[in-house]
């Protein structure tokens, strides 16, 4: 059996994958019924306790078959990205997580632009931004007790593999979301690390992004009920792992996800960069020095954040919005909707600029329209990504995504592909089902990547129609950008 874990800002989810049949034998995810909890200490602030990760990871895996678990040779593992988890030798976190959505230490990436100057950052391929880097320089300069406590600097990922295997250490994708990274020597960059953290001390072990990461140990074995024989064979980002698991590997096909964030993510053959770093490039998880791949991601982070609280704040059912917005027309009679109310936005150098209705008339609107305008506008939002995408090199004939979140919505997926003017193809996979499969190309159980997935099925897909969102999002953007301006 393969285990593919999903360690993502709502739950964890994990599945088991039967390599021989390509086909998933059990999927569990934990908690249930609930969110793990998010605290948020001040304004712009995001935070998580990484022992809540790890205990839903063992309460998710003995939700599986126990004989089936039993039966794991090789796990793979996607994580939510950017965050820093700081923790001791015996990898107990020394302060909460400070994860990918928490935007207070953008002036602290700023900090470690300047130190180690533009002959240092150019090959990072971004800017330190708010990245975990970031995160790292901002404990040492406001939290210094704390930083003193901590071991190793860790992403989500390695830290839930140091707790499986006792061995504390991360993977070049993992180095280069961190903004730690030289994409040109293809080495960690020691100059942005010292940069954050004073000295290298901090810095973990370098691993294949595919091949032995480490056993698992008998404590782990124990609590999971997975075989201490077992191997992490796989690790990446949750948006690398995502376009994994839906077969983007080359150039020409986008991997998209409109869940929390919205998230476009493509293939170029070469190191691209955008001078504004509105969108980044990191190691993409097949890349070889023989072949060198980048991943370019573009994520806002209040994209279906904005449907969820709508869901929340009026008491309806995902399914009741969906067919509350198919009675509006496209365009929403008028309405606009911002949805950026999910802290600072890269794609913004930063910025938080809320979220926003826009042309909201009491007499003529209601649920209908706001429905559709939310869904809209998140379109809206991912359409200027890729505009900007374009702009450096990435293309995209075709784009890939899961059945989850918001593409459960056939109306949201209409809109995506009349807008993007692709075809939009669902599949049926997630996560944790690619972190599995990926696990068994790090294991040597299949020879390439389009043998991993020889298993993926294709759902459905939406072929471009109507050109009508054309105008409407020319006017959604001018709108946005008077906002920008303001």
């Amino acid at each position: 059996m393969l285990l593919g874990i999903d360690l993502g800002t709502s739950s964890i989810k994990v599945s088991l994958l039967d390599p021989a049949s390509q086909i998933c034998v059990a999927s569990a995810t934990a908690p249930p019924d609930t969110e793990l909890q998010r605290t948020a200490p001040e304004l712009g602030w995001t935070e998580q306790n990484p022992e809540d990760w790890w205990q839903a990871t063992i309460d998710a895996i003995k939700m599986l078959p126990a004989d089936k678990v039993a039966q794991v040779t090789a796990i793979g593992i996607g994580y939510q990205m950017h965050g820093l988890v700081l923790v001791d030798e015996n990898a107990n976190p020394v302060r909460p997580s400070i994860i990918w959505s928490d935007g207070r230490a953008v002036a602290s990436g700023v900090a470690i632009q300047s130190e180690i100057g533009p002959e240092n950052v150019n090959p990072l391929l971004n800017e330190p931004g708010n990245f975990t880097l970031a995160k790292l320089r901002w404990v040492r300069d406001n939290e210094p007790a704390t930083l003193s406590k901590a071991k190793y600097a860790l992403l989500p990922g390695d830290y839930l593999a140091f707790k499986l295997t006792g061995e504390p250490c991360t993977t070049s994708t993992g180095l280069s979301e961190m903004m730690a990274w030289n994409h040109i020597a293809r080495t960690p960059s020691d100059e942005a690390w010292i940069a954050a953290a004073g000295d290298l001390s901090l810095r973990p072990n370098l691993v294949p992004i595919l091949g032995n990461q480490g056993q698992l140990t008998k404590e782990a074995a124990a609590l999971t009920g997975l075989p201490s024989t077992a191997t992490i064979t796989y690790r990446a980002g949750d948006q690398p792992n995502n376009a994994f698991s839906l077969g983007v590997f080359a150039p020409g096909n986008l991997a998209a996800v409109a869940g929390t964030s919205g998230v476009l993510y493509g293939i170029t053959p070469r190191a691209v960069r955008d001078p504004q770093s509105r969108v980044n490039t990191f190691v993409h998880v097949t890349d070889t020095d023989a072949s060198p791949l980048g991943g370019v991601l573009m994520c806002i982070n209040g994209a279906g954040s904005s449907y969820s609280w709508l869901r929340k704040s009026t008491g309806h059912s995902f399914d009741d919005l969906n067919q509350a917005a198919s009675q509006s027309s496209a365009g929403a009679e008028g309405i606009l909707c911002f949805p950026y109310g999910n802290g600072a936005e890269r794609i913004f150098n930063n910025q938080v600029i809320g979220g926003s209705f826009q042309n909201l008339d009491y007499t003529r609107h209601g649920l209908p329209h706001l429905a559709r305008a939310t869904l809209e506008s998140v379109a809206f939002t991912m359409f200027r990504g890729l505009e900007i995408m374009q702009s450096i090199g990435v293309s995209a004939d075709t784009v890939r995504v899961g059945n989850a979140s918001m593409f459960r919505s056939e109306l949201f997926c209409q809109i995506f592909a009349d807008l993007f003017q692709a075809e939009l193809q669902l599949y049926d996979t997630d996560g944790s089902l690619g972190a599995a499969r990926a696990a068994g190309l790090g294991a040597n159980l299949f020879n390439t990547p389009q043998e991993a997935l020889s298993g993926l099925r294709e759902i459905k897909s939406y072929k471009a129609g109507s050109n009508v969102y054309q105008s409407i999002y020319a006017n959604w953007n001018e709108q946005l950008e008077r906002k920008l301006n303001s």
